[in-house]
C-alpha cells in the first residue's frame, strides 16, 4: 500500500472470511495475521503452541476462575492467551500494514484512524454447504451442528471479552454477504473501499 493501513475481518463460520483475508493480504502485499499469531505468542511466552491452540478464540470458563477478572496476570490459559494476542495485535497494527482475522481485533483497534473493520456473513445453508465441501463432511446434519457450534463459540468469545454484540454493524466499515459477492468479489469490494478512502495499492 502507498500508506499504512490495517484491515480487521470478523466472520461467520463457513462464510469464507479467512480465505478473503488471506487473498486480500496477498493482493495488497501486506502482512496477514490469524492463527499464525499463536506462533508469536508461543515464542514470546514459552507456552507450547499445542496448548494455545486448544484455547484459541474461546471464552474463559467462568466456573474455572469465577473471581478472577481477565485483565489480571493470573487467570485461565484462554484469558492469558487473549491478553497476549491483544498486545501483539496492537503492536503489529502500530508497526505495519496488515490484515487481522477475528480475535476481537475490530474492538482492539477501533481507535486507530488507519483501521477499517469488515464483517463477512452468509446464509446458513450456504455456510453449511461450504463446510461440507471444505471439511469433507458427508452428513448434512453433522455439518449443520459444526457451523452452529463454531458460531456460538465465536459469539461467546467476542461478547465475553468485549461486552459488545458479535456480528453487529456498529463499528463496521463494511458488511459483506460472501454468498452474493463470492470470495474474489469480496476482496475487490474491500480494495474498492480502501481506494475510496485514499489508499492505493502500490
Amino acid at each position: 500500500m502507498d500508506k499504512k493501513v490495517v484491515i480487521t475481518i470478523g466472520r461467520e463460520f463457513g462464510s469464507g472470511g479467512r480465505e478473503i483475508g488471506e487473498k486480500l493480504a496477498e493482493k495488497l502485499k501486506i502482512a496477514y495475521y490469524d492463527r499464525n499469531i499463536l506462533d508469536l505468542v508461543a515464542q514470546k511466552s514459552g507456552i507450547d503452541k499445542k496448548y494455545l491452540e486448544t484455547e484459541d478464540e474461546k471464552a474463559s470458563n467462568p466456573f474455572d476462575e469465577p473471581y478472577v477478572p481477565h485483565w489480571l496476570d493470573t487467570g485461565t490459559l484462554s484469558e492469558r492467551l487473549f491478553r497476549m494476542q491483544s498486545k501483539l495485535i496492537r503492536e503489529k497494527a502500530e508497526e505495519e500494514s496488515c490484515v487481522v482475522v477475528g480475535r476481537c481485533s475490530d474492538v482492539l483497534l477501533r481507535e486507530r484512524t488507519d483501521a477499517f473493520h469488515i464483517f463477512v456473513f452468509a446464509p446458513f445453508e450456504y455456510r453449511v454447504n461450504r463446510a461440507m465441501e471444505l471439511f469433507q463432511i458427508e452428513d448434512r446434519e453433522k455439518a449443520e451442528k459444526v457451523v452452529k457450534k463454531a458460531d456460538k463459540a465465536r459469539k461467546t468469545y467476542y461478547q465475553y471479552y468485549t461486552d459488545e454484540k458479535w456480528g453487529s454493524r456498529n463499528g463496521k466499515d463494511l458488511l459483506i454477504n460472501s454468498s452474493t459477492c463470492g470470495i474474489d468479489g469480496s476482496v475487490e469490494m474491500i480494495i474498492k473501499l480502501l481506494e475510496e478512502k485514499g489508499y492505493r495499492n502500490s
